[in-house]
């Protein structure tokens, strides 16, 4: 009896063993009857050596086949901070309405599809729509028309951005809309990319920087860091960050209408409710595919004791028609 359990044994092992090396096509190619004749003429003891023998050899051709795998991620890779602006975002203009959130730019104001995010972040982020499953899953959900001005419509609808193991940072929220198609439905891998912030409830515990237009620092999670915001947004502050807006083309008014297109490139101090001073300005960009004009504002705030340039953070006012 143990002769012949070891037999079968070792004619899987030779048969998984030839297959492995590559030696024949397919395991029915291998001469079953060479191998159970010698197996015949073998002791227990020849045949119990052969099958240690058989599995070792299968085991290293097993083990140097994973060893090649590159494509296994080290999940104990710790991750690091961003902590500087990349040059595309340093070279953008405001009007661009391009956001840097830890090392990646993204294209805010309805030019660019979920499709097409989907796509630019395919190897680093995993997608969810809302609470409802992965963005794959949910890519021909159907999606009504919003109007996306300034009554904050566009938020109805929006994604998860997660990063993928290895790729550790903080989720992101992408708030996507019909903005295209005022008779139809359209599937949400149609609909445009209005809007990103980093994700509201970031339960993984990681520091995320997100960087506005020409390289200023938008918003961190070192909140109680305040030199942090002002090493990294230069030397500016309530008294000089307006000259630098009028250098590159920003004229001061004294309050904002709700005419928002009419807006473009202006910029006003004004004070929140604590009394601490802030400049808000506007930009619109260009036409998006739909036709609409996208309207930003951006908000430059200061350290209400140093007065020096914290961070500028800024948020879609709307989409509105020429």
């Amino acid at each position: 009896m143990k002769k012949k359990m070891l037999s079968v044994a070792l004619i899987a092992s030779l048969v998984l063993s030839a297959a492995g090396c590559g030696e024949t096509g397919s395991s029915d190619e291998i001469n079953l009857d060479n191998i159970e004749e010698k197996i015949d003429n073998m002791s227990d003891d020849e045949i119990e050596q052969a099958f240690i023998d058989g599995a070792d050899t299968l085991g290293e051709e097993i083990e140097d086949i994973t060893s090649d795998d590159t494509s296994v991620i080290d999940e104990t890779e710790e991750y690091k901070e961003v902590t500087a602006p990349v040059q595309e975002i340093i070279d953008a203009d405001f009007s661009s309405l391009k956001v840097q959130i830890n090392g990646d730019i993204f294209q805010q104001g309805g030019y660019i599809t979920v499709a097409e995010l989907a796509e630019q972040c395919r190897e680093k982020y995993d997608l969810y729509y809302m609470y409802k499953g992965t963005y794959t899953d949910c890519a021909e959900y159907m999606i009504e028309y919003v109007k996306p001005d300034y009554n904050g419509g566009y938020k109805n609808n929006w994604l998860k951005l997660v990063p993928k193991q290895g790729n550790a940072g903080a989720a992101i929220i992408a708030y996507v809309a019909n903005i295209s198609s005022p008779d139809n439905k359209i599937t949400l891998a149609e609909t445009a990319v209005l809007y990103l912030d980093e994700h509201p409830d970031n339960q993984r515990g990681v520091d995320v920087s997100m960087w506005s237009p020409n390289g200023f620092l938008k918003t961190s999670v070192s909140y109680d860091n305040p030199t942090a915001y002002e090493s990294s947004n230069g030397s500016y502050n309530l008294s000089n960050f307006p000259e630098y807006l009028e250098s590159v083309g920003f004229k001061a008014v004294d309050k904002f209408s709700n005419d928002y297109l009419s807006h473009d490139m202006n910029y006003s101090k004004q004070k929140n409710s604590l009394g601490n001073e802030f400049v808000a300005f506007y930009v619109k960009g260009e036409p998006t595919p739909s036709g609409l004009i996208p309207v930003y504002q951006y908000t430059a705030s200061f350290n209400e004791n140093t007065e020096k340039l914290n961070t500028i953070g800024g948020i879609l006012i709307g989409l509105f028609a020429q």
